[in-house]
C-alpha cells in the first residue's frame, strides 16, 4: 500500500493535514484517508496526535534533514509547543 501525506493552507487562510493510503491500483480498488480542517496551525496541532506531528516535521523539509528538523523530533516532550509557536509568528 502506498501512504500519502500532505499538509498545507487554504485560500481562505485555513490550513488542513491529510492522511491516506492506497495500493498501487488506486484509492478506488483499495485505499481510504483522512483529512482535518483547522482555522490556523495553532488549532490543527492541538488536535494532532504525536504521530502526526512527528510526520508533518518528517515531511516539512524531506529532502534535507536540517538541524532544526533533529531538534524537533528528538525532543518531543516540546513538539507541539515549538511548532505552534513557528507557525503562529509566521501568520501574524
Amino acid at each position: 500500500m502506498k501512504d500519502w501525506i500532505m499538509f498545507g493552507e487554504l485560500n481562505d487562510g485555513s490550513v488542513f493535514s491529510f492522511s491516506g493510503g492506497c495500493s498501487y491500483t488506486g484509492f478506488e480498488y483499495e485505499g481510504g484517508g483522512m483529512m482535518m480542517v483547522a482555522p490556523n496551525w495553532g488549532n490543527l496541532f492541538d488536535h494532532s496526535s504525536d504521530c502526526e506531528l512527528r510526520d508533518f516535521v518528517n515531511n516539512m523539509n524531506k529532502d534535507n534533514l536540517t538541524e532544526l528538523t533533529k531538534k524537533l523530533l528528538a525532543e518531543e516532550e516540546v513538539l507541539r509547543s515549538t511548532l505552534k509557536n513557528m507557525f503562529q509568528k509566521r501568520a501574524a
